[in-house]
Order: C-alpha cells, then structure tokens, then sequence
C-alpha cells in the first residue's frame, strides 16, 4: 500500500511540474540520435507485468521503411508513449494493446518529407481493446485535470493531466493528437511528431 501511495504521489507530483514548465515556456526540447523502434518496444516492455495480469497481448508494429535513426527528444517521445501506453493497459481488462509507427498521413503539412530532407512526419498509433470513451467526452479529455468520468479517478487513479501534458508535448514535436473510441470496444489515440533524421 505504501509503495502504490508513494508512485501514485510521484506520479502528480511529476504531472505538475511538467505541466508548469511547458506552461511557463521553460520546455526546450533536444535533438539527439535515437531508434525509434528500440524505444516503442522498450517503453511497451515497461508494461509487461501489468499486462500480464489480465493476459493482455502487447504488440508493436514498425514501418520496415522508416529511417533507422531519428533526431529528436525521444525522453518526451518516450513520456507521450508511456502515458497512451499506460492508459490503454489500465482501461483494458482483456484483448490487446497495438502501438503502430509509420509515415505521416499524405497530403498538406501533414506530408512525410521526401529523402535527404531535414525532417519526417511519423504518425503513432496507440490502439486498444478497452472500455472505449463516450463521444461526448472525447474532446474533454485532452483539457487539464479531466476524465471521461467523474469515477474514473476512484477507480483508476490519475491525475487527469496526463493527456493535457502529451497534447503540448506533441505540439512542441510540431505535430497533432487526437483520438477515435467505440465505447465497450476500445480506443484509438493517434499522434504525429516531425523529427530529423540520418
């Protein structure tokens, strides 16, 4: 009971303080080589041990045709990540949780950058088998301190700035986030991030 306190308090504490920098503009984001493959599939096995509980299948699928190192900040990448991950585990009590990395959506901004380019557009695609979300609520949920439901805290714990903190973080990685949910079926939250690459 103590150590669940103890996380569940880290875990506000942590909401908050990254939701104060980025509201003060003290977020600066880093530009360092990473493999965006070893960090979907890194931050998926961080949830291994609570998928297990409820014999969740967790998946990852990787565009084969994405360039192999991306330049960006994969510590904030890998906080968007962690938090859809988390979620979709926490409201999933069976089925399966997909996370899909591939090229932007064609057309506008939205375009992937041609080869030799300085940046690409990829689109992440967190998918899960789960209680889904009401249609009335899906807006909501992106605003700080909200839940789909008022027993949603009770039930599953959080601070109700988890997605509020991924929104701003996917639009510093000048990108867009949004989700598609069928309630009793599951959700889909999709986002696009634009990175460097080599």
């Amino acid at each position: 009971i103590l150590r669940v306190s103890a996380d569940h308090l880290l875990e506000i504490l942590s909401d908050i303080l990254d939701f104060s920098k980025i509201e003060s503009g003290n977020l600066v984001l880093e530009k360092i080589p990473f493999s965006v493959d070893k960090l979907c599939r890194e931050s998926l096995q961080l949830f291994s041990s609570r998928a297990a509980q409820n014999a969740l299948r967790l998946d990852c699928s990787i565009d084969a045709n994405l360039p192999p190192a991306l330049v960006g900040d994969p510590v904030r990448l890998r906080q968007v990540l962690l938090n859809l991950i988390g979620n979709a585990v926490k409201f999933t009590e069976k089925g399966e949780v997909l996370v899909e990395v591939g090229p932007g959506a064609s057309g506008g901004n939205a375009a992937p950058s041609a080869p030799g380019s300085e940046t690409f557009l990829l689109e992440f695609r967190v998918a899960d088998t789960g209680v889904g979300i009401p249609p009335d609520k899906l807006d909501a949920i992106f605003e700080r301190f909200t839940q789909a439901d008022s027993s949603t805290t009770r039930k599953y714990g959080g601070s109700g700035l988890g997605l509020t903190i991924s929104r701003q973080l996917v639009e510093l990685m000048n990108g867009r986030i949004g989700v598609k949910s069928d309630p009793g079926k599951g959700s889909t939250f999709t986002f696009t991030a634009r990175f460097g690459w080599t």
